[in-house]
């Protein structure tokens, strides 16, 4: 023991801010949201303690965390985030987009959410765009870009601009099945895309992945 002792210095030990970090987020994965706000709070992850908060449904304590933290950081990107999923409020994404000089990607992909949530495909693909030009190794943003383009390809007026936003979603999912290639819904989307574009030899490559 005394001969391993001597080079305790030398591992690698995490510091206590990322086991916090990790121990928080394993936490709200179980759904021990009190808990995890506990870890996130000594942290200073506030955002994260509010989305605690309301997962549970103490949407008054989340509120009041935001009220308090807002008033000393009014510009704070993923605060004014988690202020817009609150009060389902897409001028508070736009005002963290502006504020993070387009830098965080958390607020242009809650916009494209939106935005494809609400069908309106093009505005999805643009904001999707802009979340991946800020963080580009984001295999969740490549596939709903990738989703976002499938849909834009299905209401093309025409067969080349259909082949365009094809070929794009294409794109797209193979950059989400290079970052996870355990991703079988990226594989056989790009399958698809392919057997639209008439690539069958493409689409089976694929599948077979």
């Amino acid at each position: 023991a005394e001969s391993r002792a001597a080079f305790a210095h030398a591992v690698d030990y995490p510091s206590t801010w990322e086991l916090d970090r990790e121990v928080g987020g394993a936490m709200a994965a179980l759904g021990a949201f009190a808990t995890a706000a506990e870890h996130f709070a000594k942290i200073h992850e506030w955002d994260r303690v509010v989305e605690c908060f309301a997962a549970s449904g103490k949407r008054e304590r989340a509120l009041a965390v935001l009220d308090r933290e807002l008033a000393a950081h009014p510009d704070h990107p993923r605060l004014l985030c988690a202020l817009g999923d609150l009060r389902d409020d897409p001028a508070c994404y736009e005002r963290a987009w502006a504020a993070s000089k387009r830098r965080d990607p958390r607020p242009a992909r809650s916009l494209g959410r939106r935005y494809a949530a609400a069908g309106d495909w093009a505005a999805a693909a643009a904001w999707f765009d802009e979340a991946l030009a800020a963080r580009p190794q984001a295999p969740e943003s490549w596939f709903n870009l990738g989703c976002a383009r499938m849909k834009l390809a299905e209401r093309a007026a025409d067969g080349e601009k259909r082949d365009v936003e094809l070929d794009a979603a294409t794109r797209a999912f193979s950059r989400c099945a290079t970052q996870e290639p355990d991703c079988g819904d990226a594989w056989a989307n790009i399958a698809a895309c392919k057997l639209r574009r008439r690539d069958f030899a493409g689409a089976r490559s694929a599948l077979e992945a």
